[in-house]
Parts: C-alpha cells; sequence; structure tokens
C-alpha cells in the first residue's frame, strides 16, 4: 500500500512538472520551437541551394511521379525531390558518369550510359533495380517506359524490359516477333513496339493497350504511334487511324473513324482521351468526354502529348 502511494505521488508530481513547463514557462518552449523551425529551415535552404549550384548547364530533365532527374553538360547526373519516387540517386552516383539519357516510371529512374549500359535506382517494384536483366543490359541503343516499367531497345534490335510484371510479361511467341525495333511506346501498364518493317508489337496489361490482336491484321504501314494511358492510336502511312485499348478511354474510334482521314497527329490525354489535327487543320477527338474526348467540353485538351515520331 505504501509503494502505491508512493507511486500516485510521483505521477501526481510529474504531472505538475509537465503542466509548469506547458502552461507556466510557455515562451520557453515557444522559443525553442522557433529555433527547431529556423535550423529546418536553413537546412532546407542549403539543400537547394546546393541542387541549384549542380543545376548547370542542364542538357535534359525528366520526371517521375514526385522527383526530377537532369543530366548536365558534363554528362553528370542531379537529382531531387521524395526519395520514395527516384529523388535520391546517392546509392548509385558513381556510377552515373557519361549518360546519354534518362527515362522514368512512376517511381524510379533509368539512365542509359555511353558505353550502352544502364543504371536505374528507385523504387525496385517500378524498374528501380536491374538485378534480374543486367546481364542482358549490354550494347543498349535506347530506353523507353511506360508508368510502371523500362523498355530497352538492344542494337540488336532486341527487347529488355524490367519493372512491373504484369508490364513486363511477353509470351515466346512475342520475344520473337521483337526484332529490329525502331520505337516503344508506353501507356499505363503496356507498350507497343513499332518494328523496321512497319508492323506493331504489343504486350503488358490488356487493360492498358497490351493486347492488340483484334486489330492486328490492320496494324501495317504504321507511321507513328500514340500512346495514351489505357489504349493507343496508330497512325497509318495512307493517314488513317487504328485504336485499341479499352473502349471508354479510347480505344474505340468507330464514332469517328469516317473522319478520321488525312491525319497529321494525335495527341493524348492524360486519362483518357485522344485528338487528332487534320491536314486542313480541324480537328476530331475522341474517347473520355471528361478527359476531353468531348471537343465541346470545358476540359478538352487538357493533358499532354503522348505521341513518338520514328527516326
Amino acid at each position: 500500500m505504501q509503494f502505491v502511494k508512493f507511486y500516485l505521488v510521483l505521477r501526481r508530481h510529474s504531472l505538475r512538472m509537465h503542466l509548469r513547463e506547458w502552461f507556466v514557462r510557455p515562451k520557453l518552449h515557444e522559443s525553442w520551437y522557433n529555433s527547431y523551425v529556423a535550423r529546418r529551415r536553413r537546412a532546407k535552404k542549403n539543400d537547394c541551394e546546393q541542387v541549384q549550384k549542380q543545376l548547370l548547364g542542364v542538357q535534359q530533365i525528366v520526371a517521375s511521379e514526385g522527383a526530377f532527374a537532369a543530366i548536365r553538360a558534363d554528362r553528370r547526373v542531379v537529382t531531387w525531390g521524395d526519395p520514395t519516387c527516384g529523388g535520391d540517386s546517392s546509392k548509385v552516383q558513381n556510377q552515373l558518369n557519361d549518360v546519354r539519357q534518362i527515362c522514368a516510371t512512376t517511381l524510379a529512374f533509368a539512365a542509359l550510359l555511353g558505353d550502352g549500359s544502364i543504371v536505374a535506382w528507385g523504387d525496385p517494384r517500378f524498374g528501380g533495380s536491374t538485378r534480374r536483366v543486367q546481364s542482358q543490359l549490354q550494347g543498349v541503343k535506347q530506353v523507353f517506359s511506360n508508368e510502371l516499367a523500362f523498355a530497352a531497345v538492344l542494337e540488336s534490335g532486341q527487347v529488355v524490359t524490367w519493372g512491373n510484371y504484369h508490364s513486363c510479361v511477353r509470351s515466346p511467341l512475342i520475344q520473337n516477333q521483337l526484332k529490329d525495333v525502331q520505337q516503344i511506346s508506353g501507356s499505363c501498364g503496356a507498350f507497343a513496339a513499332l518494328l523496321q518493317d512497319r508492323t506493331v508489337v504489343t504486350w503488358g496489361s490488356a487493360s492498358s493497350g497490351g493486347d492488340s490482336r483484334s486489330v492486328q491484321e490492320r496494324l501495317k504501314n504504321v507511321h507513328e504511334i500514340c500512346a495514351g494511358r489505357y489504349a493507343f492510336a496508330a497512325i497509318l502511312s495512307d493517314r488513317t487511324v487504328v485504336t485499341w485499348g479499352l473502349s471508354k478511354l479510347g480505344g474505340n474510334s468507330k464514332k469517328v473513324q469516317d473522319r478520321l482521314q488525312n491525319v497529321q497527329q494525335i495527341c493524348s490525354s492524360r486519362c483518357g482521351a485522344f485528338a487528332a489535327i487534320l491536314m486542313d487543320g480541324t480537328l476530331v477527338t475522341w474517347g473520355d468526354p471528361e478527359c476531353g474526348g468531348d471537343r465541346l467540353h470545358r476540359g478538352m485538351f487538357t493533358g499532354s502529348c503522348g505521341h513518338l515520331r520514328t527516326l
């Protein structure tokens, strides 16, 4: 019983001390808090100034979901932003020499070096690690990405992918078709490769346009591929258009097919619509009206161009 009384007295004394700290002497804590905030602000300012000094002679800049990566004139890389999105490249910084190209998924980056090798960083689930395919990533010519994975085109014309499994998975038949690849376009979770013979091979998530079997016979003499988030649109050499992917989000252009003649360029919005510019300067849109699929909608053409031209 004596111990219990002693414990209760001790607790009351401790409580009084805390009350005295926070209510009797508030100015002391206010001063400490202001000092803490000032130190944090100075640290952030110093970090920003440090990055700013490094950002001289920038030649290319790429963004993930919450970070940036820039190539300087000396072919070195500077990153900043959320570390979980690839904003911290310190673990691979000593490897980032003679960088020629940078590509980004949602949470990772991949850099193509002058010797044809690849260095990746960020979330491994989004392509931030090349451990599984490192031995294959030799003689890389170009690197492309969708939101979840990377695809590298080798000098031999073959393709190596890594990142999210559903975006990378390819049947042996598709693997055999991926030869003489000229260009790759990426949607949310799928890829479309334009081959030298002007045909198209797709793989990845079917809900993002990874399955083009329904239009495969029409994908010949392809001039250009435009990737939306859930669908693709291809401009043929006769300036007509073939689409595939989720129907409501741009994968079905039947309602405007008769107007898709003499198409000059196609642009995609972020969420699920396409806009085609015709040779006479008029516009044809299709897809989700909320994303710009209806050009009379107030949100028309709010998005970014996702087309890739053949080199």
